[in-house]
C-alpha cells in the first residue's frame, strides 16, 4: 500500500477529535515528533508532506516557485506535488503551479491520468483527489491543524479513532447508495472530502 500524508497548520473545523497532540516537525529536534514510517519528505516545515510506500520516482513530482507578491521567508511558498500516473509534462505543471498560486485550482485535476495533486501557497495547502473519486482524500484535526492522508487507515492511528458505527450500518443497509455515506469513514473523526470537490 502507498499513500500520501500531510499536515497543514490550519484546522479543520469539525468536531474535537485529534485536536490535541504535538504540532509535527521532520527536523527531527523534538522527541514527540510524528514522522510516518518508510516516508518520503516530498517538503517539510511549516506544513510537511509525505510521500509513504514504494512509489516509482517517475509517480512522484514536485514542482515549486518562489513565493507570491507580498509573501516572504527562507522557503518558497508556492509548491506542487503531483504523485501517481499523470501525463502533464513539467511545463504544463509549472503552469499549473502558477494557475494554481493565483485560485485558479480546476487545472490540477485537468491532466490525464490517475493522479493527486497537492499544492500549498503561503499557508494554504489544497490537495485533490480525482473527480471520479478513485483516489479519495481524507482529513482530520490534529494538533491544533488538519492533518490529511490518501488513505483513512493512516489517520485513524494518528488520532486512536474508534470505529463509527453509523458509517457501518449505513454501509450495510444502503451498500449501493454512496450518498447514505455522504463525508464518513468506518474512523470517527476521519472524513472523506466528496469527489469532484476542490
Amino acid at each position: 500500500m502507498r499513500w500520501l500524508v500531510g499536515w497543514s497548520s490550519i484546522a479543520a473545523s469539525f468536531g474535537t477529535a485529534g485536536s490535541a497532540g504535538p504540532r509535527p516537525s521532520p527536523s527531527g529536534d523534538d522527541n514527540r515528533t510524528v514522522h510516518p514510517v518508510g516516508a518520503q519528505l516530498l517538503w517539510g516545515d511549516p506544513d510537511p508532506l509525505w510521500a509513504v510506500g514504494d512509489w516509482r520516482p517517475d509517480e512522484v513530482r514536485v514542482v515549486t516557485a518562489g513565493p507570491p507578491p507580498g509573501l516572504t521567508g527562507g522557503t518558497p511558498a508556492v509548491r506542487l506535488a503531483v504523485l501517481g500516473c499523470c501525463a502533464a509534462s513539467d511545463e504544463e505543471l509549472r503552469v499549473g503551479l502558477f494557475a494554481a498560486r493565483g485560485g485558479a485550482l480546476r487545472h490540477l485535476t485537468a491532466w490525464a491520468g490517475s493522479y493527486t495533486a497537492v499544492v500549498q501557497v503561503g499557508r494554504r495547502v489544497t490537495v485533490t483527489g480525482d473527480l471520479a473519486g478513485a483516489r479519495p482524500v481524507f482529513y482530520t484535526p490534529w494538533a491544533n491543524g488538519t492533518a490529511y492522508a490518501t488513505a483513512a487507515l493512516p489517520l485513524a492511528d494518528l488520532i486512536e479513532a474508534q470505529l463509527d458505527i453509523g458509517h457501518l450500518a449505513a454501509l450495510l443497509a444502503c451498500p449501493e447508495s454512496p450518498e447514505a455515506l455522504r463525508d464518513s469513514t468506518p474512523y470517527a473523526g476521519v472524513k472523506r472530502i466528496p469527489p469532484a470537490t476542490h
